[in-house]
């Protein structure tokens, strides 16, 4: 029997939102992308009036990494998870560990993109990981969304075909879920336990009691 404990990244193990931050520091190490800085004001506005949906928004927000190669965001990526990594929840990355030691397997799922996450696989002893998922072209990376934002429900529906693929005519039953925020119910629903990452990153029993995160 697979037994699986899941976790949400952003705010869950890692202590903020990785997706402004990523931009901040595109804008620093790559200059040139500030350039679409106009382009993403707009964007804030249109969605603020509620004009263009979450998903077109996310896509105009992070347009920026459109100007850099393949190349450039491989190293831009691995520098900022080397700078970002400390702000890892201490008591996350340990929980981690200990559920690992446990026997489970782990998953991150999150809907920040899975392009901006993986190095953090090479950092925290996770055995998947599950997020939006942008387009690439043979020598660019882009921040056009294939299929949904993995989001909600959209994460249960990513996690089960994950699992169908991975563990073929396997039983798994999902014993524990962590995360900052009522935005994960749906997979706070299918876990046999559930666990809230508070602000300071106190993990403790039960559901979250307010969505934390946009």
């Amino acid at each position: 029997m697979i037994r699986l404990s899941l976790y949400d990244f952003d705010r869950t193990i890692y202590k903020t939102d990785t997706g402004p931050l990523v931009l901040k520091y595109l804008f620093q190490k790559h200059p040139k992308t500030l350039l679409q800085a106009p382009k993403i004001l707009l964007c804030f506005i249109l969605y603020f009036l509620k004009i263009i949906p979450t998903l077109r928004f996310k896509e105009i927000f992070f347009s920026p990494m459109n100007l850099l190669t393949k190349e450039e965001w491989e190293i831009f990526i691995t520098d900022f998870w080397t700078i970002e990594s400390k702000k890892i929840f201490s008591t996350t990355l340990k929980q981690i560990e200990q559920d690992k030691k446990d026997g489970y397997i782990i998953g991150i799922l999150s809907a920040s993109a899975e392009i901006m996450l993986y190095p953090i696989m090479d950092i925290l002893p996770a055995d998947f990981l599950i997020g939006t998922v942008f387009s690439t072209t043979e020598t660019h990376i882009t921040s056009y969304i294939i299929g949904a934002n993995c989001k909600k429900e959209e994460k249960v529906t990513r996690l089960y075909k994950y699992l169908e693929t991975a563990y073929p005519n396997q039983e798994y039953i999902i014993e524990k879920m962590y995360s900052d925020s009522l935005h994960d119910l749906p997979l706070f629903n299918i876990a046999q336990q559930q666990y809230t990452v508070e602000k300071n990153g106190t993990i403790r029993e039960g559901l979250p009691k307010a969505n934390n995160n946009l």
